[in-house]
């Protein structure tokens, strides 16, 4: 065990922990997570070049959720509480440790002078003071902010789940998980579903001049029933439902809701997401006999609904119907049938999460910058006068050890031995035995 110590804390062995993390965050950043759902994920796992295959093979498509992240991290997670004992032990024996009395023997800064002509009483007599104590406990509590913010992640990684849900106005998620669209739960967790219904009763959407989306709010309603509750929701402004949290992405835009009709009747109903993309929003929806229509419309740039529709059939490939429609106005098919554009709505993509761990990163973080702040602004220094008799007089001897930083308190300790020398000379002035 004494072996597995040393290896674990010894500064190689963190040195390549920290490289290997590193390149992990960097690989991240590069390759997208198979466990996203943005259009790279999507690209890279249907990618065909040799990087693409490779990466796949090695599992750098979901770096996060792989066996030997786990095991990266917890090998690094060992080492930060070894060094984390070694640190706080050292911080206690420094806490206990009196400051000395051995004249400062060591010490960064330590002068002596013989003060010939004065006799002091009670000779030999030693002074010593300590200061900034608690700065001893900056480096292990830095650390263990570090110890919990790990931790938190690997209740994250095994127990935390994550999902999304495309929503249109006036559309209800209920507290089922089979109504997201994608779920992420952790290693040993289980999917994500709300403990009650949410309506998406309101959207509003603040865009730039150039028609790029600036802000994204809406209204929810919590429940059914006389017993709902309105709440408030937007991108930095997420809800709190018991120990699960529901986010509003700041992606969306208009939903084209169209109804399929032969002869008056209603075949079929459909919602069309236009996904905003270089000034246009497109989308797709499949009819159910090989008919792909798709639907595009110019980008809100005032934020405002589009009033008109671009629809486009395609059977089999082959392109069978083009329109340009407003509400209430159809396109007609071969065959007969008539593609009615029934309302334009808008929508957003929310994001449910459980996370367990919050308190702790919290804990975390605020421990780190406790201890950051105590290392940087709280330094412990022991400081010691000495006065011996000596032939003729008095032998002054003045020490300071500071802990940390010792070149800024050079001023401090030449301030302190110009006090004390001043006061045996002015003291030796008045005569043997007089105190100034």
């Amino acid at each position: 065990m004494s072996r597995v110590t040393r290896f674990l804390k010894r500064p190689a062995t963190v040195v390549v922990e920290l490289v290997l993390l590193t390149a992990t965050l960097v690989l991240s950043t590069i390759i997208p997570s198979a466990d996203g759902e943005s259009g790279a994920a999507g690209a890279w796992a249907a990618a065909d070049s040799l990087p693409a295959r490779v990466g796949r093979q090695l599992g750098l498509d979901h770096l996060f959720t792989s066996p030997l992240f786990l095991a990266l991290v917890t090998l690094a997670l060992a080492s930060l509480m070894i060094v984390l004992r070694d640190q706080t032990s050292r911080a206690w024996r420094l806490w206990r440790r009196a400051p000395g009395t051995a004249g400062g023997v060591g010490a960064p800064f330590r002068r002596e002078a013989t003060i010939a002509g004065v006799a002091w009483p009670g000779l030999p007599s030693t002074e010593t003071r300590t200061r900034g104590s608690a700065g001893v406990w900056g480096s292990p509590l830095f650390h263990l902010g570090i110890l919990l913010v790990v931790v938190a992640g690997l209740l994250r990684m095994l127990f935390g789940a994550e999902a999304v849900v495309d929503l249109m106005v006036g559309e209800t998620l209920l507290p089922r998980a089979d109504q997201y669209g994608r779920q992420w739960p952790g290693v040993l967790a289980r999917p994500v579903a709300l403990p009650v219904p949410v309506r998406l009763e309101e959207l509003h959407v603040t865009r730039y001049a150039s028609g790029e989306m600036k802000w994204v709010e809406g209204t929810v309603r919590l429940g059914l029933g006389p017993g709902s509750e309105v709440r408030a929701i937007a991108v930095n402004g997420p809800l709190r439902l018991g120990s699960q949290t529901l986010y509003l992405r700041s992606v969306g835009g208009a939903a084209a809701l169209v109804e399929v009709l032969r002869e008056g009747r209603v075949l079929g109903r459909h919602a069309i997401l236009l996904r905003e993309s270089a000034g246009r929003a497109l989308g797709q929806a499949a009819l159910g006999d090989g008919t792909i229509l798709r639907a595009a419309t110019r980008a809100g740039a005032l934020g405002s609904l589009p009033d008109r529709v671009d629809l486009r059939a395609m059977r089999w490939g082959a392109l069978v119907a083009v329109e340009s429609v407003g509400l209430r106005e159809a396109m007609t098919l071969p065959g007969g049938h008539r593609v009615v554009l029934s309302a334009v709505v808008p929508w957003a993509q929310l994001s449910a999460r459980r996370d367990v761990a919050s308190p702790l990163v919290y804990l975390g973080f605020s421990c780190a910058c406790l201890g950051g702040l105590l290392m940087v602004a709280v330094v412990r220094v022991d400081s010691g006068v000495r006065l011996e008799q000596a032939d003729g007089g008095v032998r002054l001897t003045v020490w300071m050890r500071p802990y940390r930083f010792a070149p800024l308190f050079a001023p401090s300790f030449e301030a302190l031995w110009h006090e004390r020398r001043a006061t045996l000379e002015a003291a030796a002035g008045k005569g043997p035995g007089e105190r100034s």
